[in-house]
């Protein structure tokens, strides 16, 4: 059975969890951030790359799940290329980053992570940002 089109379990509000601290040279990063992929168009492909932040939270089940989230987002029934991604935020305002006219934010609940997804609909940019962080648990 083929599973529906992801685009349909985005989300435009933002998760409880993406908590973030400072660091010493004054950027922020999420405490429970394991890695992000960041991705771009080039035309005929998506190409991506994988910055990790917690490691030691990389388990093979979350890269599973994060493989498997990246790849239904890149299928042909989501954003098979740029133009189909112009397209889906052109149809979510409300998802739009304030004061900036091309970039969006997603969210998605998985099972075993909640993603953070930044669309940015400019040629010749990276265009997807798939931030992966560990769920919450009772303690925070």
């Amino acid at each position: 059975m083929k599973r529906a089109s992801i685009l349909s379990e985005l989300k435009t509000q933002r998760p409880y969890l993406l908590r973030e601290y400072g660091k010493a040279d004054g950027s922020l990063v999420s405490c429970k951030k394991i890695f992000h992929i960041r991705a771009d168009y080039d035309g005929y492909r998506w190409w991506n790359t994988i910055w990790p932040c917690r490691e030691e939270l990389a388990t093979p089940q979350v890269c599973r799940e994060a493989d498997l989230m990246y790849e239904r987002l890149t299928a042909d029934d989501a954003f098979r290329d740029l133009a189909a991604l112009r397209k889906f935020c052109g149809k979510h305002p409300e998802a739009a980053v304030h004061g900036c006219g091309d970039e969006y934010n997603f969210y998605f609940e998985g099972e075993r992570c909640t993603y953070w997804l930044r669309c940015i609909t400019r040629s010749k940019d990276y265009n997807l940002y798939l931030h992966v962080f560990a769920k919450e648990d009772e303690n925070g």
